[in-house]
């Protein structure tokens, strides 16, 4: 069997959260996973060890939810050792959940060990929740993979950005008000082409803008984003 890499746990904990009725999605202000189910928010931190590092980032995380879990490979090896049951008690009264996920001929197995029970005694502040749920809202889909620390994350910004893009390239240069008659996002539309974060966009008049060269090939990276978008024009 090839190695576990820290992505492959992505998958058999979306799944496992999505049969539990929540909406999951990954990369989401510096979470590894979301999952949300009516008001309540779910943020799942994933490494490959159980270390102290991963106790540490869930201790932050419980900044923005009650209910915050780690997920780890499954390692046999270690369950019976006194170091893994003394960690199991720390996590306890941390109160922060625990998954295991086991990875057996081509199968994935979850198994969630320990359930927060909402008595850390941290404060979860509004404003982070808010903000947290906001960006998650805003994206159109999941089109990240948790734990992929390497690649480009499609934030919501990314997104409006994107849709900017994709209409300036199928219909030449426009006004920020042609491109929101267009559907682009009626708020941040403006500040996107005026502050060009990503270097996209070329102004050729008041008010009026194109796509250059590199939005162009940028373009062509995130295909299946702008698939997930479903523009219409």
């Amino acid at each position: 069997m090839t190695a576990v890499k820290e992505i492959d746990l992505y998958k058999p904990v979306k799944e496992y959260f999505i049969n539990k009725g929540y909406d999951v999605k990954s990369e989401v202000l510096d979470c590894d996973v979301i999952a949300i189910k009516g008001n309540k928010v779910v943020v799942i931190e994933m490494k490959l060890r159980l270390n102290l590092e991963l106790i540490l980032q869930g201790i932050d995380r419980q900044k923005l939810s009650e209910d915050v879990y780690v997920a780890v490979p499954k390692n046999y090896r270690t369950l019976k050792t006194k170091k893994w049951k003394r960690t199991i008690n720390l996590l306890k009264r941390l109160d922060i959940g625990l998954i295991l996920v086991s990875f057996k001929n081509k199968t994935c197995y979850v198994e969630e060990l320990i359930t927060p029970q909402n008595n850390s005694g941290i404060r979860v502040r509004s404003r982070n929740i808010a903000k947290l749920k906001k960006e998650f809202e805003c994206r159109s889909g999941d089109n990240n993979v948790g734990g992929s620390n390497h690649s480009k994350i499609v934030t919501a910004y990314r997104e409006q950005a994107l849709h900017i893009a994709y209409i300036l390239e199928k219909k030449g240069p426009l006004s920020i008000k042609a491109l929101k008659e267009l559907g682009t996002d009626y708020k941040k539309t403006g500040s996107i082409l005026q502050k060009n974060y990503y270097n996209w966009f070329d102004k050729v008049d008041r008010g009026v803008y194109s796509i250059n060269e590199r939005g162009l090939k940028e373009l062509k990276s995130y295909e299946n984003v702008i698939k997930a978008l479903d523009v219409k024009i």
